[in-house]
């Protein structure tokens, strides 16, 4: 608990702040990350105040992992007096060795940490479902990076980056959550694509609902979608659901949305970047459907029906301009 006097830290940014602590405290830290960890500590006065209670809660089980210490060390040089009898003795020696069970539980379980912890990713030009232990699948879209931790309390994943969709198997005491940016969905029975983009997340349920927590709380149904941005807004659009899904199926899916959108979005599953000449042909809107396998093709037809020239460099690059 937080001492008293002090506003309580929401529990999905104090497992943000819990993850970083891990990561730039831990011995494959980089310099990279720590800067992302100064720039993510400065952005906000909740992140602070997240990072310095996890930081507390941290120094509180190092004090009870030395007490445990302790324990364990008086029980192994306990010596009876002679007087003792063996059924007194073996209850002492019990005794002892729940305390010391006791105490190291508490040092490694604050809240609900003991369990199992695991990170999933997929390559650039790769996607790949996994299978977890209560028969809920993830299928990771390209470049995407995510950590599950389960305990027998809680089921919690951080999406870092990239996208992934969720068949969750429902259990009714113990919440699957996912973390990304400056909000947490929880499920409620369902299946749900997380988006984690460079400012914002988007969110869309396909059965189910979905309790979405940010800087408001939402629930959202089957067959929508909301994003909000990075300090956990809730913005006023969002593609829909079954757009934002179409990359299971191997598509691409845009209804009257900007050049420039549709662009970005194809560039995350090319090797080679896609470069706009011109930002005004950006805002022209377009409808249509792309195939994943078959992307530059794809382009080519849309550049056709478009008027506009598509020129590939040696490297790959595609540069769209002006006819």
């Amino acid at each position: 608990m937080p001492p008293s006097g002090t506003p309580a830290v929401p529990e999905g940014l104090l497992d943000e702040a819990i993850e970083w602590l891990e990561r730039v405290r831990g011995p494959a830290s980089t310099p990279a990350e720590q800067a992302n960890f100064e720039a993510w500590l400065a952005s906000s006065a909740a992140h602070r105040a997240a990072y310095e209670e996890a930081a507390r809660r941290l120094r509180r089980l190092e004090q009870l992992g030395r007490n445990a210490q302790d324990l364990r060390r008086e029980a192994r040089d306990y010596r009876p007096a002679p007087r003792v009898s063996a059924r007194a003795r073996l209850g002492l020696a019990a005794g002892a060795a729940a305390l010391v069970m006791a105490a190291g539980l508490i040092a490694i379980v604050p809240r609900d940490w003991f369990g199992t912890a695991a990170q999933y990713t997929s390559s650039r030009g790769d996607r790949r479902a996994v299978t977890l232990a209560d028969g809920t699948r993830m299928e990771l879209n390209i470049d995407t990076v995510l950590r599950v931790r389960y305990s027998p309390w809680r089921r919690s994943v951080m999406l870092e980056r990239g996208e992934a969709y969720f068949s969750v198997a429902h259990e009714r005491f113990r919440p699957f959550e996912v973390q990304a940016g400056s909000g947490r969905m929880t499920d409620i029975g369902t299946e749900f694509d997380v988006y984690r983009r460079a400012n914002s997340v988007l969110v869309a349920v396909q059965s189910g609902s979905v309790s979405v927590q940010a800087r408001g709380a939402r629930t959202l149904a089957a067959g929508h979608a909301l994003a909000y941005d990075d300090t956990g807004e809730f913005l006023p659009q969002a593609p829909p659901a079954n757009q934002l899904s179409a990359w299971r199926q191997g598509r691409i899916v845009f209804d009257n949305r900007p050049l420039a959108e549709v662009l970005a979005e194809v560039a995350r599953y090319r090797q080679a970047p896609i470069e706009l000449a011109d930002p005004a042909l950006g805002r022209r809107r377009i409808s249509g459907t792309l195939y994943l396998d078959h992307l530059d093709g794809g382009l080519a037809a849309l550049a056709d029906v478009m008027g506009i020239r598509l020129t590939r460099e040696r490297d790959g690059t595609l540069t769209v301009s002006p006819p």
